[in-house]
């Protein structure tokens, strides 16, 4: 199940992301389990087509993604948990994917973002299977994705 969890966790893209900011906006910043369940297996229905009782496992994986974001224990999802569990667990995904790679070289670039942030950027991440940057800015709960190569 872990492999599964951590590859489910993976499947967040950008799309699925806004949909679920929206989500968790119509329903005053929270879901609660049931709600994340349903949602979440509305959006990944390419998610592993081929895994032999796959409604059933992923309600089982889900609901353990859902125990496991939320972290005040009050059995309702809040979005500031959701952004940070993804943005953390994709950090440590890849840095366990990239052990490999561990001495990188890394050069300076001039690179022109399209969007002016107003507030400190709180956490800056490389999600490799996106081949974007997640962007968290304080005191904001968007998460924006930057291509490396353009802004």
């Amino acid at each position: 199940d872990q492999a599964l969890l951590a590859d489910l966790t993976l499947n967040f893209d950008p799309f699925t992301i806004n949909i679920l900011k929206n989500e968790f906006k119509m329903r005053n910043g929270a879901l609660t389990l049931v709600e994340f369940v349903t949602l979440i297996k509305e959006h990944l229905l390419n998610w592993q087509p081929e895994l032999p009782f796959r409604d059933k496992k992923l309600t089982r994986i889900l609901v353990m993604l859902f125990d496991e974001i939320d972290l005040n224990g009050n059995e309702l999802l809040e979005w500031d948990e959701f952004t940070n569990y993804i943005i953390e667990k994709a950090t440590v995904l890849n840095n366990i994917k990239n052990k490999s790679d561990e001495i990188k070289s890394y050069t300076p670039v001039t690179l022109k973002i399209g969007h002016k942030f107003s507030n400190l950027i709180v956490k800056t991440v490389y999600i490799k299977e996106l081949d974007r940057l997640a962007v968290l800015e304080e005191e904001s709960d968007i998460i924006y994705f930057i291509s490396p190569e353009t802004g």
